[in-house]
Parts: structure tokens; C-alpha cells; sequence
């Protein structure tokens, strides 16, 4: 944070202090490295690190009770994965004359970001989650990620580049895998290795995401972070009642959402509408059971994913693996003589 200046027009730079006033103590991540930024009084900027292998990731929050412009002088290197999660603002980038629009659910790669920066927060509180990684790891993802050669010529010249230039873009996919990220952050209660593994493949998966954003999945109408989250506890809790009757009714009244953005956004996100989500969650849950439970009946196998009757769920195995359970029984059989 020492290559870092924020002011207010005609102020001197505001002070940088570790860790975060005691209102938001609640907001902090465990693993994270916190900063703050007193802009006036009871308006603030939060600012958390959590360095993920080649990846800084940097969730940045503005508390402010009016709009503000603020001015920022920063030394930075290499590429910035810029999401804007929450809010609006406007970004004036190195003294240009063009000033560009942010709203929630924008996203770009900035190479060489720039050095100057003037932000107009027009609607608060404003979000971010930035990624920044080094040139040289930038070079070595071209391989996997061919849309990210569009910005060699910026990386080589030291000029900044982005790789969207009308800075529009919006994907449902990649706030999705962004709001993932966020979740697992704010979860996190020791940073052991297998919480380490989960959090690279869910920053690997933002990575990704952002290659594939020149061709978004349209909703056909806008949606807002906050039905992301809660797609996602949607989803989760499906999982965690598979066996109730109503699971996708009761998921509803406990995190509401339009019947419509359920159904549509959850099939881009999930690759299946809650119903057929439910029922392959229920194909798999049957097939723990029947490994962990070889002679149950096919009655007790019904049963034990919630279902009543055993033809209906011999059924459901047809349709999601290609065959009954009583031969999905004998090719268990036939691995266990191995």
C-alpha cells in the first residue's frame, strides 16, 4: 500500500492504516491483509489482499454517504483483472480526456494499468475484485487463453492496453465465478493446503471466465450480484435437502427470486434448470448409497434420495446415466472383483 496515494481535490493524500475500523470488523476476511482510508468522517474505503499463489486479489469497498471524486497517484506493473461487482462510478485514466462509465457487472483487463487515475463515485456503496498478476505469468496463460494475445502489443510497448475497449462487457459466468471466489474468501477459517488448492482453481476459474467474456451468455434481462449469491445459496441448499419433496419451493421462500431468473439464470450458471439439477443431485446421492450400501433393496434406494417410488427413480437413472440402478449395481460388483 506504500505505492499507493488517495486524495480529495485540493487535499493533501489521506493516511493508509492497517486493518479496519471497528464497524467492519465483521467484513473482514481471516486470511486477509486490511487496510483503510478515513475519507471523512463515518466515510470509508476497505481494502483486503489475500495473495493466492501468482494471483494479489484485491476486494476493494467505498462507504460514502455522498458522491465523491477522488484522485489517485499509484506505481503499478504487469496486468489488472478489474471486475466492478457493486455501485457506479466514472474513471478518468491518465489525464485523457475521455472519461468511462462503470456500472455493476463491467469487467476488463488492464495492461500497464494506469499510474493516474480521478474516480467520480456516482453511486454507492461501490465494489471491486481485482486480480493483479505479473507480466511474465500473464505470457505463460496466452497459451491456454488465445483472446488474451490481443494485448501482446500493449504488454511489449509498456503503454497501457485493454482488452475490451468500450469497457462494457458483462458476463453472467464470470460474476458468478467471482461471487464463488468472494464466498470462499469470506468462509475461509484456516489457510490450510486443501483451502489453498480450492481457492487457486476458483481464481483459475475467474482467469478463464474473462477469456471467454467476448461471447456472454444474454439473460435477456439484467441481474444483480446480489441474485447471483443468491443462485448460489439457491443451489447449495438443493444439495443439502436433496431429500425434502418441496426443497426447491422452501429454497425459494428462504432466498427469494423472480420464477424467471431462477429458471433462466440458474440453467446458464448450472447448466440445468433447479429441477433437473435437483434430480442429478439426487442420481448422485443414490449412487453413494448403493456403493455404501450394496444389498439395500431398491425400495431403500428410492428412499434414501427421497423419492417414494423405486420405478420412478429407475427411470431418472435411465434418463441421466444410460442405465438402470440394478446395473449400475453389477458394474459395482464387477469393480469390487478387481
Amino acid at each position: 500500500m506504500e505505492k499507493i496515494k488517495i486524495w480529495l481535490a485540493g487535499g493533501d493524500p489521506l493516511p493508509i492504516k492497517q486493518g479496519f475500523p471497528r464497524r467492519y470488523k465483521s467484513r473482514q476476511f481471516n486470511n486477509a491483509t486490511c487496510y483503510h482510508i478515513e475519507v471523512s468522517e463515518d466515510e470509508y474505503i476497505l481494502f483486503q489482499n489475500i495473495q493466492v499463489g501468482p494471483f494479489s486479489c484485491w476486494y476493494t469497498e467505498y462507504f460514502f454517504n455522498n458522491p465523491k471524486i477522488l484522485y489517485c497517484n499509484m506505481v503499478s506493473e504487469g496486468v489488472e483483472f478489474h471486475s466492478l461487482i457493486e455501485g457506479a462510478a466514472m474513471y478518468n485514466m491518465n489525464h485523457h480526456q475521455k472519461w468511462y462509465m462503470e456500472s455493476e457487472g463491467v469487467h476488463n483487463i488492464l495492461v500497464n494499468p494506469p499510474h493516474h487515475t480521478i474516480t467520480a463515485l456516482t453511486v454507492t456503496p461501490l465494489k471491486t475484485f481485482d486480480i493483479h498478476v505479473t507480466a511474465d505469468y500473464f505470457l505463460s496463460l496466452i497459451e491456454d487463453y488465445p483472446a488474451f494475445a490481443k494485448l501482446l502489443p500493449a504488454l511489449k510497448s509498456g503503454k497501457m492496453g485493454t482488452l475490451f475497449s468500450d469497457k462494457e462487457q458483462s458476463a453472467l459466468e464470470l460474476r458468478y465465478q467471482i461471487s464463488k471466489a468472494l464466498q470462499r474468501f469470506a468462509q475461509q477459517t484456516k489457510y490450510t493446503p486443501l483451502e489453498k488448492t480450492a481457492l487457486m482453481q476458483d481464481i483459475k476459474a475467474v482467469i478463464a471466465s474473462y477469456a471467454n467474456v467476448d461471447r456472454p451468455m444474454s439473460t435477456g434481462f439484467k441481474i444483480q450480484q446480489a441474485e447471483i449469491d443468491t443462485l448460489i445459496h439457491i443451489k447449495n441448499y438443493i444439495q443439502t435437502h436433496f431429500m425434502d419433496s418441496q426443497v426447491i419451493a422452501d429454497a425459494q421462500l428462504k432466498y427469494p427470486i423472480s420464477p424467471e431468473k431462477l429458471n433462466k439464470c440458474f440453467k446458464i450458471l448450472f447448466n440445468r434448470k433447479p429441477k433437473e439439477f435437483l434430480m442429478s443431485e439426487r442420481i448422485r446421492q443414490a449412487k453413494i448409497f448403493m456403493q455404501n450400501n450394496p444389498t439395500a433393496t431398491r425400495q431403500e434406494i428410492a428412499m434414501s434420495v427421497g423419492y417414494l417410488d423405486a420405478r420412478h427413480l429407475n427411470t431418472l437413472f435411465i434418463k441421466f446415466e444410460g442405465h438402470n440402478t440394478e446395473q449400475y449395481r453389477a458394474q459395482l460388483l464387477q469393480l469390487s472383483k478387481r
